[in-house]
């Protein structure tokens, strides 16, 4: 039953009218929060967990202090973090992440600077969950530095600075 210009709008017609979502076609999919992981048609467990993987983390402007470490995301793959030195210019622990894998294979993690006094440096340490840069890094405002974890080698590997 067609729509007509005009007239009135029910269900019969509505359902009748357009393609029905409880089935696969060729124009529309099912898509069900419940299970589906639509890249490869397998199931997955926690669907909120996938959500928060492809979302983008923001640590806003955080002051640091000397030997501090940042504290990611578990589950996001792209994050970012604002620095500033907490009165000084600071060196983040020899670690920055920690001491254990905290977050999914191939997260990119970004660190830009805040100020040009108030600096925050981060050295190269090519040890377990250490960063391999391409020479310590000192972040000033709108320096920024990107990093790629890499599961296999357990380190945080430099992709990318801008400075």
């Amino acid at each position: 039953m067609p729509i007509v210009f005009k007239s009135k709008l029910d269900s019969a017609v509505a359902n009748a009218t357009w393609l029905d979502k409880t089935q696969n076609d060729s124009t529309v999919g099912i898509i069900e929060l419940a299970n589906t992981d639509l890249t490869s048609g397998n199931t997955v467990a926690n669907p909120q967990r996938e959500i928060n993987i492809s979302k983008k983390v923001i640590f806003g402007e955080a002051a640091k202090l000397d030997g501090d470490q940042l504290s990611p995301d578990t589950f996001s793959t792209r994050q970012e973090f604002r620095l500033i030195g907490n009165g000084a210019p600071v060196t983040l622990n020899s670690l920055p992440f920690g001491a254990s894998e905290v977050v999914t294979d191939g997260s990119e993690l970004i660190l830009v600077g805040h100020d040009d006094t108030l600096t925050v440096r981060i050295d190269h340490n090519d040890s377990q969950y250490g960063c391999m840069l391409n020479g310590d890094a000192i972040l000033k405002r709108g320096y920024m530095i990107k990093l790629i974890y890499n599961d296999e080698l357990e380190r945080y590997i430099e992709e990318t600075r801008n400075f």
